[in-house]
């Protein structure tokens, strides 16, 4: 009965570690989708500046918010 114990003990704490690693993998993925993102959007504002001229800042953060969160949506 001891040795079942342990056993399902064991089985219980390996398999939280193992779900909280998995966890903390796609909140990196996840960071590193929205940095990505935020860096595409960027580069398309300066582009977006660069091939029509100045933009004001309504119309660039306006640009910049429809660009990452199609990145974003597409994932």
């Amino acid at each position: 009965m001891k040795k079942f114990m342990f056993t399902a003990l064991a089985l219980v704490a390996f398999s939280g570690a193992s779900m909280a690693n998995t966890i903390e993998e796609k909140e990196d993925l996840l960071l590193k989708t929205n940095r990505e993102c935020a860096q595409i959007a960027l580069n398309y504002v300066d582009y977006f500046e660069a091939e029509y001229g100045f933009v004001n800042p309504s119309d660039a953060d306006l640009l910049f918010d429809i660009v990452y969160d199609t990145c974003v949506d597409q994932g």
